[in-house]
C-alpha cells in the first residue's frame, strides 16, 4: 500500500494539479449554497485556521531542512567515497583492487533502492581497509574518509526515516478538512469576483498539504535530486561526482 502510495506521488505534478484543485474547487462552490456565518461560527473559523497554520508550519520547516540535510549528507558521503577511491590509487596494486570491489559493493548496497542500507558491505570495506599493513600518508587519510562516512551513516538513517508521523497526519487532516469547509460554506454575494477566492485558496491549501505529503514521502522534486551525487559517483565508475 506504501509503495502504491509512493509510485502515484511520484507522479504527481503540482503545477498541474494546482489547477484541477481550483476547478473542482470552484465546481464545488458553485453546487454548494453558501451559508451565512454568524459571529461564533467566524470566531470557530478563526481559532481552527491558526491552530492549522500554528500546527502546520513547523512541520513543513522540520521537512525543507530534512531534504536539505540530506542534501548535504549525501554530497558528503560521494565525495568521501571519490576520496577513498582516488587514495586506493596510490596504494598496492592487490589491495587497491579489493578495497574498490568493497567500495562499489557498499555503494550499490546501500543506496540502489534509495534508503540507507549496507551495513554489512560497510563493515566489510572497514575490515579490508584495517587489514592493510602499511603507513603511508595516503592511507591515513583514507582511513579518515571511511570514519566519516562512518560518522555520517547514522544521520542518513535518522533523516532518511523521519516521515510526518502518523498522529501528525490525522491532527492535519482534521483541520485541513475543517478548513476547507469552513471557506466554501462562506456566503459572498453572487456576481461577484469574491466568489473565485474560495476554490483559488482551498487549492493554496490542498497543494500545500500535498507537497508535505511529497516531502514526507521524499517524492517531491527536490528529494529526487539528493541521490545525484552517488549515482554519478557509480556511473562514472568512481571516477566524477560533479554534475
Amino acid at each position: 500500500m506504501q509503495r502504491l502510495m509512493v509510485q502515484i506521488l511520484n507522479r504527481i505534478r503540482l503545477t498541474y494539479f494546482f489547477a484541477i484543485f481550483v476547478a473542482f474547487y470552484l465546481i464545488i462552490s458553485l453546487l454548494v449554497d453558501g451559508i451565512p456565518l454568524d459571529r461564533p461560527a467566524l470566531t470557530l473559523f478563526s481559532v481552527n485556521a491558526f491552530l492549522y497554520g500554528f500546527y502546520i508550519s513547523p512541520i513543513v520547516s522540520f521537512q525543507r531542512d530534512r531534504l536539505r540535510g540530506l542534501h548535504r549528507l549525501i554530497s558528503n558521503e560521494a565525495s568521501r567515497l571519490y576520496e577513498i577511491n582516488q587514495y586506493t590509487l596510490r596504494l598496492e596494486p592487490d589491495f587497491r583492487k579489493g578495497l574498490q570491489k568493497e567500495l562499489k559493493s557498499y555503494t550499490d548496497a546501500a543506496y540502489a533502492t534509495r534508503e540507507e542500507q549496507g551495513e554489512k558491505e560497510f563493515e566489510q570495506m572497514m575490515k579490508v581497509a584495517i587489514e592493510y599493513k602499511g603507513d603511508t600518508g595516503e592511507y591515513k587519510e583514507m582511513l579518515k574518509s571511511i570514519f566519516a562516512i562512518q560518522a555520517n551513516r547514522a544521520e542518513i538513517n535518522r533523516l532518511l526515516h523521519s516521515p510526518v508521523y502518523k498522529n501528525e497526519w490525522i491532527v492535519l487532516s482534521i483541520l485541513f478538512i475543517v478548513t476547507v469547509v469552513f471557506i466554501l460554506a462562506i456566503q459572498l454575494p453572487s456576481g461577484s469576483l469574491l466568489n473565485l477566492v474560495p476554490p483559488i485558496l482551498c487549492a493554496g491549501i490542498t497543494t500545500l498539504y500535498v507537497i508535505l505529503l511529497k516531502m514526507s514521502t521524499l517524492t517531491h522534486k527536490r528529494a529526487k535530486t539528493i541521490w545525484e551525487p552517488l549515482d554519478k559517483l557509480s556511473s562514472s565508475d568512481f571516477a566524477d561526482i560533479r554534475d
